[in-house]
């Protein structure tokens, strides 16, 4: 009997999810490093608030646009483990020539996502993600 599984998919998701959270958590410590290296070489005087405020708006921005990047690569990836299955279940199926056949099922599925098309509402990822800053 010809199966379809996602256990490959799985722990493909479950191993991504966990070098994200790495990744996420290294770039939150890069930035908290480089904002306190900064913040000793400014003067204690009038314009440290302005440079503080600068330095912070700055190291945020560099945050939200590589966590941000790093979400939809490692969705993209997430997308491979379900295409791989449904490719191997085809394959049992008789359907042998399906080489192109999924080429732009991560980018138009990440696309919905990051855009919100699959919600309803006025739902984005950058929104979902950065709603409380």
């Amino acid at each position: 009997m010809n199966e379809f599984k996602l256990g490959n998919a799985e722990k493909l998701r479950d191993r991504l999810t966990k070098e994200q959270e790495q990744e996420i958590a290294n770039t939150y410590k890069q930035v908290a490093d480089k904002v306190k290296k900064k913040l000793k070489s400014i003067p204690d005087n009038g314009t440290a608030t302005s440079a503080l405020k600068k330095l912070l708006d700055s190291e945020y921005k560099s945050m939200r646009d590589k966590i941000g990047k790093q979400i939809e690569q490692k969705a993209k990836e997430t997308t491979q483990g379900p295409i791989n299955a449904a490719k191997e279940f085809a394959k049992k199926l008789g359907f042998v020539k399906l080489e192109g056949s999924y080429a732009s099922v991560p980018n138009d599925v990440i696309s919905s996502i990051v855009t919100g098309q699959v919600y309803d509402g006025d739902w984005s990822l950058s929104s979902a993600l950065w709603k409380d800053v």
